[in-house]
């Protein structure tokens, strides 16, 4: 097996690529949803239709897919008649009742969602044949197969069992058997190979959630190593070797075994942008010009502090009820320095991250991933921020480098750390900047004092009142 078509369902757009078994991307392709399509399964299989259909077929062996979780799909026989995704981010309520039934149930994860989609859809519930994950409905496309991929074993309680299946009033043949990363879950079936412009009969293998198939496609793979995921939401991930004591961060385990994963996650940091886009009437393909124009541009006066809560933070570090705000303005500023001030709020969130992680490990060295890693203007704010170089990769969509590494590694995953370290490239270093230093360094610790004025304020029923 010499190259693998690596596919990742992303919140804001699809992503494709061809990724040879050395680690060199071959081929790309990237296309972002039309509003309100973003969850739709149709458009997923139609944009990897369009994409793969401009990539060189001859070139591809096999396929693995990762995306967004813990989203659901409630699917049908047929793929592509599948209703929208339930996102990770949708807000589920549990009764009572059930949480006794069901004690170690969670609201965020997949039988939470099950459960919403039965009791508020009860006659398209009656049409469906499985509860899938994004990257797992593609799968079903792609081979026929139904699988669910379990990361490993610590993983279980995420996801489900039996008992808890029917304690929640849920069928258990809606819910696929599981299938470990790396393992070869079916193979193209004749009708999506024509469809994509493949041979059929390729194997298709079992990848995972798009945030381990980036720690595995940055190499966070030895402690002290950070991935910094940036997208639709973005992520802080640290390598540890064992659990740690902390109230501030997550902790979920990695995939190789023994190894956790320490993590904060800035959950608004798409949706900033988004609502940015909104309030000036932006296009998006226009945000990549002004983004290049600001960082260029740099203003070392700007009042504007962006406080960048508009969604309650999934890391616990900050308290659900801190609220988004936007202070310092003046009548001279415009658009660009009101992107700056975004920009760099969702910054200083990063390093609210990273301070807390440094409490628990030493940093070695700290990898990007995703979209904004091409900002190298922006990139050398961060750094400075972070005091710390960062390291961009050749492969910036680690997922999709994660998905050709799981399915060419036919080995143990604790072995897996021999497999990655030939194939992962770094492209560049990114070194702090001694004249962005003092500007963003004391602006964070301004940031810091207003944001625990500002939790203070929302706290009360009566926001006012924490003023006086």
């Amino acid at each position: 097996m010499n190259q693998i078509l690596s596919i990742d369902i992303g919140t804001s757009s699809l992503k494709a690529g061809i990724i040879s078994e050395q680690g060199k991307l071959l081929e790309y392709g990237r296309e972002y949803y039309a509003p309100g399509l973003q969850s739709s399964p149709r458009t997923w299989i139609s944009m990897l239709q369009n994409m793969v259909k401009s990539f060189t077929a001859a070139k591809i062996d096999a396929i693995a897919v990762s995306g967004h979780g813990p989203s659901l799909v409630p699917a049908t026989a047929l793929a592509e008649n599948s209703f929208q995704a339930i996102g990770w981010d949708a807000k589920i309520k549990i009764a009572e009742n059930i949480k006794a039934l069901a004690p170690n149930i969670n609201t965020s994860f997949f039988l939470a969602k099950a459960l919403y989609f039965k009791e508020n859809f009860p006659e398209q519930y009656k049409a469906i044949s499985f509860f899938l994950p994004p990257p797992e409905l593609l799968n079903l496309y792609l081979s026929g197969q139904a699988r669910s991929i379990l990361p490993n074993s610590e993983y279980r309680h995420f996801y489900w069992d039996d008992l808890s299946i029917k304690a929640m009033g849920l069928k258990t043949e809606h819910f696929a058997p599981f299938i470990a990363p790396g393992e070869t879950l079916g193979t193209l079936q004749k009708n999506p190979a024509k469809a994509l412009g493949l041979k059929p009969g390729m194997p298709v293998f079992a990848a995972g959630p798009d945030f381990l198939m980036a720690l595995l496609g940055s190499g966070t793979v030895s402690e002290g190593l950070v991935c910094n995921r940036m997208g639709s939401s973005e992520g802080m991930n640290l390598l540890v070797n064992q659990k740690i004591n902390t109230t501030t961060l997550l902790q979920f385990p990695h995939l190789v075994p023994g190894k956790i994963n320490l993590s904060g996650i800035i959950n608004a940091s798409g949706l900033a942008i988004e609502w940015f886009l909104r309030l000036t009437g932006i296009k998006r393909q226009d945000l990549s010009a002004l983004s290049n124009q600001v960082f260029t541009q740099f203003s070392l006066d700007n009042s504007i502090l962006f406080i960048p809560h508009l969604l309650p933070s999934r890391t616990p570090l900050w308290p659900e009820n801190l609220k988004g705000s936007l202070l310092g303005l003046e009548a001279h500023h415009g658009k660009e320095d009101v992107f700056q001030a975004l920009m760099e709020g969702l910054l200083f969130f990063a390093k609210d991250i990273l301070v807390e992680m440094e409490k628990h490990a030493d940093i070695k060295e700290i990898r990007l991933s995703g979209g904004p890693a091409e900002n190298i203007a922006w990139l050398k704010m961060k750094a400075s921020l972070f005091s710390k170089p960062l390291s961009l990769l050749e492969i910036n969509d680690s997922e999709l480098l994660g998905n050709a590494l799981i399915a060419t590694h036919r080995a143990p995953l604790d072995k897996i750390q021999e497999h990655i370290a030939s194939r992962i490239h770094v492209k560049s270093i990114i070194s702090p900047d001694s004249s962005l230093s003092d500007y963003i360094q004391n602006k964070y610790q301004n940031y810091r004092a207003i944001s625990s004025q500002i939790n203070r304020l929302f706290k009360t029923e009566n926001p006012l009142s924490a003023l006086k």
